[in-house]
């Protein structure tokens, strides 16, 4: 369950930095499959949450046929979060 990795290993985030970090790293996941077709939040799964600092994390998600793909996520500020996805050669930012 996305929320309980969020709430056991990111406790120092408040509930809206976690939906922050959620949304941002899917969304440049979604950025990044673009080319294939966008997919909806619903497909993409976050499995694994690798802590860095206080307020960055590395998210991995996965998409259903889709090898899992590490998204680099942080919070700003404490409001605002960013989010990066590489694959291939090719990037995508969210904001």
């Amino acid at each position: 369950n996305e929320e309980l990795l969020l709430r056991t290993l990111l406790p120092q985030l408040s509930e809206l930095q976690h939906l922050t970090l959620l949304w941002a790293g899917k969304e440049a996941v979604k950025k990044m499959l673009s080319p294939e077709g966008i997919p909806g939040f619903l497909e993409l799964t976050l499995l694994k949450i690798s802590p860095k600092t206080s307020s960055t994390t590395i998210l991995t998600f996965s998409k259903t046929g889709k090898a899992p793909l590490p998204v680099v996520a942080g919070i700003l500020d404490t409001s605002y979060g960013i989010a990066y996805c590489c694959e291939n050669n090719q990037s995508s930012t969210s904001l």
